[in-house]
This record gives structure tokens, sequence and C-alpha cells, in this order.
């Protein structure tokens, strides 16, 4: 059972005794790994703040295409490799997503990655932009259309269900008629710089669990 996002402890960073050394860690070490004084009686150079972190929970993303591992979480399970599932939230956060059991409408995906839509939208206030948003989303995510039986694991799944809700909201102009029409460009262009961003937090994440802190040295 996945564990939600908000159990997860914040990564944090600080500096001790050296301004080129950021300490890496999730829980501040009793003593500084490079000059070993009690970091609790001796003065930091920079406090302990919390790294921003790529993930959110999808109920928190209005408006936005929601991705994350089709099996597990970001954290434990993503590679390189990892198969990824997709969807969209409405402006409550309500998401919508459709896969070989067809349509879901109400999951809360706890740990995913969100890309918010309204900004692309240009032009609309915000109000006509949600307002128009959650009236397409709920014409176009029809039970009766998006079936089990219509699903096909590279002809129509996830992936194709929200291109086809972005052509639909008429994104076209703002994203880009061959970013919205091709799943591979979509994916290489649009979706490849968030997960990279992701992909380095994870592995930057594992080794400070692994290890309990990491020294970070900046380049000069």
């Amino acid at each position: 059972m996945g564990m939600p996002v908000n159990t997860w402890p914040d990564l944090k960073c600080f500096q001790h005794c050296d301004r080129r050394a950021n300490i890496l860690c999730c829980s501040v070490p009793p003593v500084c790994p490079l000059c070993h004084h009690d970091t609790h009686t001796t003065p930091m150079r920079i406090p302990p703040y919390v790294l921003p972190s790529p993930f959110v929970a999808s109920h928190q993303a209005a408006c936005s295409i929601v991705l994350k591992p089709t099996s597990g979480d970001f954290i434990r399970h993503y590679t390189d490799t990892a198969d990824l599932h997709i969807g969209v939230t409405d402006s409550s956060g309500c998401c919508h997503d459709f896969d070989e059991e067809g349509l879901h409408v109400g999951n809360m995906w706890p740990q995913c990655v969100a890309l918010p839509m309204r900004t692309q939208t240009e032009g609309m206030g915000r109000e006509a932009v949600t307002s128009t948003w959650d009236q397409v989303l709920a014409q176009f995510a029809d039970p009766q259309v998006w079936t089990v039986h219509r699903y096909h694991e590279s002809d129509c799944n996830c992936f194709d269900f929200v291109l086809q809700f972005l052509q639909f909201v008429g994104l076209q102009r703002m994203i880009g008629e061959r970013v919205i029409t091709s799943k591979q460009v979509f994916c290489q262009e649009f979706l490849q710089q968030n997960t990279s961003k992701a992909a380095r937090y994870v592995s930057l994440y594992r080794q400070v669990m692994k290890e309990g802190c990491v020294v970070d040295m900046a380049k000069h």
C-alpha cells in the first residue's frame, strides 16, 4: 500500500561549517559530517530549509495534467523505464483518468507530478478558464464513451485520453498542434522536462535515505 505524499519526510538542506558544502538530509544529523562538531550547539552558516518537492497530491492540483507511476509511487518505484499513468483534474482537483478498467473519476493520487493548464489558456479570465475547463471535462469524460471495451494498451490508453481532451478543450494553438496530436512528441517535448526534475529529486532522496545525509560540494 502506497505511503501518502504528506507522510514522506521533507528533504532538507543546510550549511554548517563550509559555505561550499550543502548538506542534504531528512533529519538534521547530530554531528556535522565535515567538521564533526555538534550541529545543535554550534552555529550554522545556513539553517535547515525544506527543498521544494516536485510532487503533490492530485486533489491539490486544479485544472492540471497529473502523472504518476502506473504501479507504486515515485520515491520507491520510479525508474527511467517505468510505465507512467496520466490523468486530468478539474478545478477542485478531482482526477479523471482512463485505463483497462475504463473511466475513473474521483480517485486521489497521493504522489504525482502536476502540470497546471490554466496558464496555457491565455487571454481568458481565471473564472472563465475554470468554468470552461470543468464544463468541457465533464462533457468529454463520458463513461458511455470511455469504456473498458474501448481501451487498447497502445492505441487507446491513458495518454490518448489526455491528448484527446486537450484537443477537445482547444489547446492546440497554445501547446502546439504537433505536440498535442502525437504521444511521442507530447512525452518528449511536454512531459520530459517535468519528469526529469522528478527523477533528479527521486535519485537524491533515495541517496539521502540510504546514507542519512549527503554532502553536495558547490562546483566553481
